[in-house]
């Protein structure tokens, strides 16, 4: 145990004379320069450690908080991509506001500046200059009694009032609508109320195979319509037989692929589902 500096204190007052053991004691009561202090002698610097930060955690502390300035932005948004820009731009409400070209080389604006709208318009100046005397010859021509010009104004103006019929017309023949969709241009009325295409079609069809039953003495051939593949009876009783098909509505005649079920039937099949009905017509060799 240290001796007390008051006691230290005492020993050296005037008039005393300290012994070899009171300056001992003195010089002991003191730490020597060379002497390291212990960690526990130190008052308070124990708790004052527990506060303190472990090497480890500060290590990971400090690449946290890298990795987050490296996903600041910096003030001139050199370290941006152009979606992250994007994003600012959205998030700070001026998506849409114009810019223009840094340079020549730099291309990165989205508006064109006042010099090159200037250029365009020149351009489009000149191209419209040119037309005038072009347009010009077409009013007059218009403006005169040729014939001809009657008779295609009158084409001209079916098509526009006939426009629908046409382009379901146009659909039929490249197989993109049916003949369901098609309205008749004239009336049949001995035949029925007939509207359409396909209505027609089976009407004809029907009148057809009524003839051919009235004057056929000697079966020799057979016909039929189907819109899918198909078993067709024809009871000609034979191997021999030839087998043609055709589309009812643009009169092209169909790649089919026949197999002889028996000596009175056949097998028909198509390579792509037919969109009108297909006319079968079965010969006897």
């Amino acid at each position: 145990m240290a001796t007390p500096l008051t006691t230290i204190l005492s020993w050296f007052e005037t008039g005393d004379v300290p012994t070899q053991e009171q300056f001992q004691q003195t010089f002991s009561a003191f730490r020597h320069k060379d002497v390291l202090i212990p960690f526990n002698d130190v008052k308070g610097l124990s708790d004052a450690f527990q506060n303190t930060v472990s090497t480890e955690a500060y290590d990971v502390f400090r690449e946290n908080l890298q990795e987050r300035l490296e996903k600041l932005a910096m003030i001139d948004a050199t370290n941006l991509d152009p979606e992250t820009k994007l994003l600012w731009k959205k998030a700070l409400g001026i998506e849409f506001i114009a810019t223009v070209d840094s340079s020549l080389e730099i291309q990165n604006g989205n508006v064109y500046a006042k010099d090159q709208i200037n250029s365009f318009l020149n351009v489009i100046h000149d191209k419209v200059d040119g037309f005038g005397s072009v347009i010009e010859d077409i009013r007059e021509t218009l403006a005169s009694d040729d014939m001809n010009l009657d008779e295609l104004q009158e084409i001209v103006t079916y098509i526009k009032q006939n426009r629908e019929q046409i382009e379901l017309l146009q659909e039929v023949i490249i197989g993109s609508t049916t003949d369901d969709k098609i309205d008749l241009v004239n009336d049949y009325p001995e035949w029925g109320a007939l509207t359409l295409q396909n209505q027609f079609n089976d009407a004809v069809y029907v009148k057809i195979q009524d003839i051919e039953a009235a004057v056929d003495t000697g079966k020799v051939k057979h016909q039929e319509q189907i819109r899918a593949n198909a078993t067709i009876t024809h009871n000609l009783n034979t191997y021999d037989l030839i087998v043609v098909a055709y589309d009812t509505v643009t009169m092209y005649t169909l790649p089919i692929k026949v197999r002889l079920a028996n000596m009175n039937a056949v097998d028909i099949e198509f390579d792509s589902a037919p969109q009108n009905f297909i006319q079968i017509t079965i010969k006897k060799l």
